[in-house]
Order: C-alpha cells, then structure tokens, then sequence
C-alpha cells in the first residue's frame, strides 16, 4: 500500500501529533512514530515552531511599534480636532463666575478635550487663603489656524471696524 509520507510529514512538522496523523492516514502509530525518529522529523518540527515565534514576535513588534507611532504622531485630523476644540474653548468649559465669586469645576469632572485647554495653572497659598490661577489656550490663536488651514483670509478693511474674509466686506 503506497502511503503519503510527503502530506504526513507535513503535518507532524506544522505539530500534528502521531497518533492522530497514524488514525487519519491508516498508518501504525509505530510505524508514524518510527519514520519520524528515523528522519529526525522533530528537529524539523522544533525549527519551524522557533521560527513561527520569530515571525509572530516580529509581527507582534511591528504592530506595537506602529501603534506607538501612531498614538506619538498626531494626524491632520486629530490636529484639526484639537484645534476646534481650543477654538470653541475657553474658562466657561472649567470654571463658572458671578457676584459670588470664581468656582472651578473639579478636574475629575473636566473631558480630556476640556483638560487639554488649560495651558497653566497654579496655586498660591498665603494668610488669606489659596488663589488658584488657570490660564487656558488662546482660542483667538487657533481660530488663526483654522483659518489658515482652510484658506480663508482675514484683511482689514479700510476705514472700517470689520473684517473682510476672502475679499467680502465684513458687516
């Protein structure tokens, strides 16, 4: 009976075991287990699951690399993004003011888009009390930026307290 050693041998080298190869193919467990001693067919195996390991620790690597790339590089839509936010931003989105006083809404309680408009605080802690100082982003200067990016011109127009965009008087 001729047997497909070629296919059998395959398998036991991608990890089938010998007992279910020796079941599938009608071959003696002995006889499966004998040929792949005699043939050395576990060094085989052993080399082509290190490798497997390396392609696999390598895909996985690469993956993780451009992940990391990805989340350390902002793209032009998270740049937009962020600047629309700090655009449309300013104190109201962390604190609230009236005849009582200035009260700041907790960090816990801010988004991490209404977080990111703050560009400075501090705290000074003296014989009155704590003064808290919050400086946040300039929505002036990424309205600019906005503006840029989409091409939209801002000129002055002469004798007047408007502005024009893209050459339309302003009014």
């Amino acid at each position: 009976m001729s047997r497909n050693w070629v296919a059998v041998k395959a398998e036991y080298i991608a990890g089938a075991e010998a007992a279910d190869l020796a079941r599938k193919y009608s071959i003696p467990l002995a006889t499966v287990e004998s040929r792949a001693c005699r043939e050395k067919w576990g060094l085989e195996r052993k080399a082509v699951a290190s490798q497997v390991q390396a392609d696999l620790a390598c895909s996985v690597a690469s993956g993780l690399t451009a992940l990391a790339a990805s989340d350390a590089i902002m793209g032009r839509e998270e740049v937009l993004r962020r600047l629309t936010s700090i655009a449309r931003g300013g104190m109201q989105r962390l604190a609230s003011w009236g005849p009582g006083g200035v009260v700041f809404i907790d960090s816990e309680d801010l988004s991490d888009e209404d977080r990111a408009l703050v560009a400075e605080i501090g705290e000074v802690v003296n014989q009155h009390g704590k003064a808290l100082r919050i400086k946040v982003l300039d929505p002036l200067a990424a309205l600019k930026e906005l503006a840029r990016y989409h091409g939209i011109g801002a000129e002055q127009v002469e004798g007047a307290d408007t502005i024009s965009i893209n050459g339309a008087p302003g009014g």
